[in-house]
């Protein structure tokens, strides 16, 4: 693969993950609604949206990866490869880096705060279903 070639896969890949981040951000937020409501089917669903989507964004990860150290050297982070894109492809890259960025800590921050919640649910669960001692006090 060329530079430029690298360079256009990159910036490819960089546009769909913020589309694909932001669908993750959409199924997030539906996941902790289907919480909420206990709706075991939604939940159901949605993790399974919710693995594809996540699964997809790592293979752009890893191929994202294997592209900066192409254009940039084998230790390349993002931020040395977008110098060497030139000024309006790496202005681009640069400025979708950064919005991806938003959007990974965004999701990040929605799925710890839908496993604190569903890990609520079930310890509430559990201790309804497994009572601690006596579940009436002696006659």
């Amino acid at each position: 693969m060329t530079p430029r070639e690298a360079a256009e896969q990159l910036l490819r890949d960089l546009r769909a993950d913020l589309a694909q981040a932001g669908e993750l951000r959409t199924l997030l937020e539906a996941q902790y609604q289907a919480a909420l409501r206990h709706d075991a089917a939604a939940l159901q669903t949605l993790g399974e949206q919710i693995v594809a989507c996540v699964d997809v964004m790592e293979a752009r990860r890893s191929r994202r990866v294997s592209l900066a150290q192409q254009l940039a050297g084998p230790d390349a982070r993002m931020d040395a490869v977008f110098p060497r894109l030139g000024q309006g492809w790496g202005r681009t890259g640069q400025t979708w880096w950064l919005r991806l960025e938003t959007l990974v800590r965004d999701c990040k921050a929605a799925n710890q705060r839908n496993c604190a919640l569903l890990a609520e649910q079930q310890a509430l669960m559990q201790s309804l279903l497994q009572p601690q001692g006596e579940l009436y006090a002696p006659a």
